[in-house]
């Protein structure tokens, strides 16, 4: 929002969000990963400098 609106404008803006139905989404996470981003003129790239998985995800593809 600009920060120059308006009391209606930002009212209305408040009543749209408010508004939005936003669906739960889920996804299962298993590990995280450190990630270095290299710019260049031909776009980014991206190298995962470290990877440990999480403990729970570990513990439920064990079986334990």
């Amino acid at each position: 929002m600009r920060t120059d609106a308006t009391g209606p404008e930002a009212r209305t803006v408040a009543a749209a969000v408010d508004a939005l139905e936003v669906p739960d989404l889920r996804t299962r996470v298993d590990r995280i990963a450190v990630v270095e981003s290299l710019l260049s003129p031909k776009g980014p790239r991206y190298i995962a400098r470290a990877e440990l998985p999480l403990r729970a995800a570990a513990l439920l593809a064990s079986g334990s």
